[in-house]
Parts: C-alpha cells; structure tokens; sequence
C-alpha cells in the first residue's frame, strides 16, 4: 500500500478526537480507513471517510469483491450503531471510488476535500519553476518582488485569523472557529511526525496574506489560506 493521505493517518485521527469528535478504525483484508463523526445540528451526525478508504489491491489474491462486501456491511452497522444521517467518503483514487460507486455509494454534489489539486516539485530550480507555471502567475510573482512582499514564517494566530475573517466575509464563505486553527497550529509543532506552520507574506511590515502550510512525507500542503483586500 503506497503513503496513506495525511487525513487517513494516526496523527490525524488523534488531533479529530483532541476536538471532541469520535474516530472509528477500519483496517482488515487490506482495506484501511479511518471514519470520523460529525456532530451536526438536531442531533444528528454523519461519518466521514476523508481521502479514504485506502484499498490495497495487490494484497488481495482471492480478489476484492467478498472484503469490500465486509467493507460496506461494516459501514452500514456502524452508522446505525450511531445514529447517522449518511455516510460520506471522499477516495483519492478512482478504483476506490468505482467500487463504492458499485456498493451502492452515490456521487454527492458537494465536495468537502478539493476535487482537483496542483502538485508542485521543488527539487526542481527556480527557472524551470517559472517556466512551468501559468504568465500570469509568473507575472503576479514579478509584482510582488517589485513591490518587496516578504514571506517568513509567522505562527501569529491572531493575526491569521483576522486575515481570514476578512476573506470569507469578502468572499461569502464559513471559517472553522479561531480555536481550531489555534488548535492545528498546537497539536502538530515541529518535531511530531507532521507539523504545521503560518507562512505570512508582508507589505512594509503589514500582513496582506497568509497560509496554513501542513508537511507529511516530504509533502508541503496547502490547508487554509486568506488575504487581505
């Protein structure tokens, strides 16, 4: 089985529970997954399976038929067990997705995980970066230098969240509470298997951007970001 995502990890699940939610482990005839639940008005929840299940199809010698049919069955004790409204995976590889789309899971209109994602290689130099990156991109980058936008490393979260306050207000979307990103800047400091850092870009010592930037497996990603107007 190839890296899991880090939202199928350990250290993921442990910082869910850190906020109150309930993790659920599934990991049998080489079928792994880590379901988390949410709590949602009224009462009610959901179990959510984030970049998962995680499938590993060349452990499966008699075949993947019977161990998602234990899969699935699994699932559907479990959210009765409690309570829940729906049960929601997000598979980050297509196979996965065809065999839950065979047992019966149904393509939702609302994506929590980003269907699309961009990765970047920075073994590479800077000139074959540039190369490769959309002119206007490459154009945005010039501006920034010529206007001397810095970028350091800043865990501020108050300063974070006004930024983002901002942003979604400007941009008509939800936050998550100031205590989780407080929560996410804590749980993963530096020297745990993963960690996480604001990287703060400024103009004459004005904040105008920031990013929560989460490393994994020699992997950099892209968690939440905000700016000013």
């Amino acid at each position: 089985m190839s890296t899991p995502s880090f939202l199928q990890t350990k250290d993921w699940s442990e910082f869910q529970k850190s906020l109150g939610r309930e993790v659920f482990e599934y990991n049998k005839d080489g079928i792994r997954a880590h379901i988390i639940k949410h709590n949602v008005p009224f009462h009610k929840n959901y179990l959510y399976i984030p970049h998962g299940p995680e499938i590993d199809f060349n452990s499966m010698t008699g075949g993947f038929k019977n161990p998602s049919i234990n899969f699935i069955k699994y699932l559907r004790e479990l959210g009765k067990d409690q309570k829940s409204i729906f049960i929601k995976a997000e598979p980050s590889i297509d196979n996965v997705a065809q065999i839950l789309a065979e047992n019966k899971f149904r393509k939702s209109k609302r994506e929590i995980q980003p269907g699309k994602t961009v990765i970047i290689n920075l073994e590479k130099n800077e000139n074959e970066l540039l190369k490769n990156m959309h002119h206007k991109t490459r154009y945005n980058i010039g501006v920034a230098q010529r206007c001397d936008i810095r970028v350091n490393e800043n865990n501020d979260t108050k300063l974070f969240w006004k930024l983002i306050k901002g942003t979604a207000k400007r941009d008509k979307f939800y936050t998550h509470d100031k205590e989780y990103y407080e929560k996410l800047l804590e749980f993963f400091e530096s020297g745990k298997g993963m960690n996480t850092k604001i990287f703060m870009a400024s103009h004459e010592n004005n904040p105008v951007a920031a990013a929560i930037i989460l490393m994994h497996e020699g992997t950099g990603y892209y968690l939440h970001g905000a700016s000013d107007y």
